[in-house]
């Protein structure tokens, strides 16, 4: 058990009440979005940003501010003002990118720009945090940085195909660099550091296992995106055997000690959720690759509408939600915690939801799919709004409108 219970400061307070508005936006542009009715592009590209650039790039970037800062507040590396200055403008840039892109009002190149700046600003200023810590290099640390790198190329990448009809390969290959490597090497960072900690109490030296880990699922990345890039299904291929090896490593040495931590009680059912579609969301990937390379899929018409459903929504919301989920309740382990009766019955809802959606669509059955939408959309309500009090609750433990000293 952690002996200390962290706060968060304003700027962190703020990337994550931000993240969590951009979640609730998300769900309901995919309500919106019916079932059997049509989908324009531009309501499909809201609902996509939203989740993926809104709610988990904000959402990982407070995580990380908390992670850096972690456990002192006393020594200058927690934010000050200019650091809360870049948390708002960090929010303010991501959605007006995400609404721009929304709306189609002939902005989004620019304002593609201004989040890119604004997360690289951020970025560095989380560089520069770290060097001041001297603190000892661990595991979620280094996969931190990592996913961090992914989340800067795939936002230039993004930026640069905004709003340009010409780049249209260019955006695909910024939705693969942001979709299931940045989001594996963010939630296999989180969930580590939620574990260790928060929930064990102790911090791991970067060691050669932890190493291989992280070094894997990066080379894993840079298969996926350079077979992606050049259209080559050998280095394509090449991505499923790193990423599965990463991830197996990754459960073989914090799932057991997640799991021999009574998993089950209040958000440790969110890391769970995630160790267990981690799995799962590696199966079918190695699924999709393989079938394409028998040129079962020779396109991607070709691959069940079902299947990328699944493989969409566990990749986003049963991977990345979890796991920024699942770290803001660890931080109030040990604590009075009015959001935790809420974790089980959501992270339920959120794995059936998934699956009934998925029946649905597999079965044509409008019923089903709608039933599962419900449920899936329902429960990530649930799981905001506990989230919410969360935020606000750390956000009180550290004094609501304290700041520190440190620029």
């Amino acid at each position: 058990m952690a002996d200390r219970q962290p706060s968060l400061h304003v700027g962190e307070a703020v990337l994550m009440a931000g993240s969590l508005v951009m979640l609730v936006a998300s769900g309901a542009v995919g309500l919106r979005l019916g079932v059997g009715s049509p989908t324009s592009s531009a309501t499909l590209h809201l609902h996509v940003h939203a989740g993926a650039l809104g709610w988990m790039t904000l959402g990982v970037l407070g995580v990380a501010s908390v992670m850096v800062g972690w456990p002192t507040d006393t020594d200058g590396t927690r934010r000050g003002w200019l650091g809360v200055l870049l948390s708002i403008l960090t929010v303010v840039a991501v959605t007006g990118f995400v609404v721009e892109d929304g709306l189609g009002a002939g902005l989004v190149a620019w304002s593609g720009a201004a989040a890119l700046a604004a997360i690289v600003a951020d970025v560095v200023w989380l560089v520069a945090r770290w060097g001041r810590s001297g603190r000892v290099l661990t595991e979620p640390v280094l996969g931190m940085a990592a996913a961090l790198i992914l989340l800067v190329a795939g936002t230039a990448l993004g930026a640069g195909a905004a709003g340009n009809a010409a780049t249209g390969e260019l955006g695909s290959t910024h939705a693969v660099v942001l979709s299931f490597p940045f989001v594996l090497l963010a939630a296999t960072s989180i969930v580590e550091w939620s574990v260790d900690a928060r929930l064990v109490g102790t911090s791991h030296e970067l060691g050669t296992v932890e190493l291989v880990q992280v070094g894997l699922l990066v080379l894993g990345a840079a298969a996926l995106f350079a077979g992606f890039a050049a259209n080559n299904l050998a280095l394509t291929e090449a991505n499923v055997p790193l990423q599965v090896g990463g991830i197996a490593i990754f459960l073989w040495r914090v799932g057991r000690r997640l799991f021999d931590t009574s998993w089950y009680r209040a958000g440790r059912s969110w890391l769970a959720t995630c160790c267990v579609l981690l799995a799962a969301e590696a199966g079918l990937f190695a699924h999709v690759v393989f079938e394409i390379a028998r040129q079962r899929y020779v396109s991607i018409d070709l691959v069940p509408p079902w299947l990328l459903f699944v493989l969409d929504h566990l990749t986003f919301v049963g991977i990345g939600t979890a796991a920024l989920f699942g770290a803001l309740a660890a931080m109030t382990e040990g604590a009075p915690d009015p959001g935790q009766w809420s974790d089980a019955p959501a992270a339920s809802g959120v794995v059936l939801g998934i699956g009934l959606t998925a029946a649905g669509i597999s079965m044509a059955s409008q019923v089903a799919e709608a039933v599962g939408a419900s449920l899936l959309g329902l429960s990530l309500l649930v799981a905001a709004v506990a989230a919410a009090v969360r935020v606000a609750h750390l956000w009180a433990a550290d004094g609501w409108l304290t700041l520190s000293g440190s620029a």
